[in-house]
């Protein structure tokens, strides 16, 4: 229940997305030559990785619906810095 509140207004599904991307569940943990900032990446990707299987698995349009939210805000935040560029 909590999950679906959360996932069911744009405030919750820019917390998530943002929770998403600080536990790094897009990119890589490993650290070249070192095991423990790997092992500790790892471990925050890991509790992300809970929190988006979550997500997609019981909340399937809501996540959609966040990542769709994610690209166009990003999108509109290139725009403006190109606007702001030229």
């Amino acid at each position: 229940l909590d999950m679906a509140a959360v996932m069911g207004s744009p405030a919750g599904r820019r917390v998530v997305w943002r929770l998403l991307n600080e536990c790094a569940v897009f990119g890589a943990s490993f650290t070249v030559g070192d095991t423990v900032l790997t092992a500790f990446n790892e471990g925050r990707r890991s509790v992300g990785l809970s929190l988006m299987v979550e997500a997609q698995e019981q909340h399937k349009q809501e996540y959609l619906r966040m990542v769709t939210e994610a690209m166009e805000a990003i999108a509109a935040e290139e725009a403006k810095e190109k606007k702001t560029a030229d």
